[in-house]
């Protein structure tokens, strides 16, 4: 297998990343973006960042530790696909919501989900495990985030077993999603491209429905 350690992207792109980086850590900028009502834009530019940086790093560890995606069935790239690049989208993910104070209890037991099924890729990618414990990982993880209060609430919870039919739709929905995304992942940049187009759709909607912690998420999966 060749291992190729050069840079995935012009070096021009990572000066621009180290760039607004640095850029955005003065004091001055980030006041300037949070009290104009443009945080948004803030929380953009940091995953970006954050993201651009930060893949090189764990392409060089993936391909040094021999952790690659081989090409096989629906997975269609043409040479072996270092696999730590979920690494550098997570970071992207979540520093800048951390950074700019984005946390609650709904939010932190995502993110302890999202380590949790990284942590099962990665167990996936290197031990090829069985696709029923995959699945009752997702199921426990996607229950236990339906009783922190992410959840789909179709059905009004004063009626009999409202809340129940609500935690059946969102676990069903929850690990469909996954699975659908991981499905997807046969290709480079297939799922990660689908994933930011329906983060900045996603965002746009919470957005314009005043519901800023949803837009700031979906924005920092889009940059990431």
């Amino acid at each position: 297998m060749k291992r190729n350690n050069q840079l995935l992207l012009p070096a021009w792109y990572y000066f621009l990343a180290l760039f607004l980086l640095g850029f955005a850590f003065f004091p001055a900028t980030r006041f300037f973006f949070v009290h104009t009502g443009r945080r948004w834009l803030y929380i953009l530019v940091l995953a970006f960042s954050f993201s651009a940086l930060t893949t090189p790093l764990c392409r060089m560890f993936a391909m040094r530790w021999g952790l690659v995606d081989n090409p096989s069935g629906h997975k269609i790239h043409k040479e072996p696909t270092p696999l730590l690049g979920g690494a550098a989208v997570f970071l992207g993910f979540f520093l800048p919501l951390l950074i700019n104070g984005i946390f609650s209890r709904e939010f932190g037991a995502i993110l302890l989900c999202a380590m949790t099924l990284f942590v099962l890729g990665l167990l996936d990618d290197t031990l090829n495990l069985k696709a029923h414990v995959k699945l009752i990982v997702q199921i426990v993880l996607a229950v236990g985030l339906t009783f922190v209060g992410v959840r789909i609430i179709l059905v009004p919870e004063t009626v009999v077993l409202g809340s129940i039919v609500n935690r059946l739709i969102s676990v069903v929905w929850i690990v469909g999603i996954t699975n659908a995304v991981n499905f997807f992942d046969g290709m480079d940049g297939l799922a990660a491209g689908l994933a930011a187009i329906i983060s900045f759709f996603l965002a746009i909607v919470a957005l314009q429905m005043d519901d800023p912690f949803v837009g700031w998420t979906a924005l920092a999966m889009m940059g990431a």
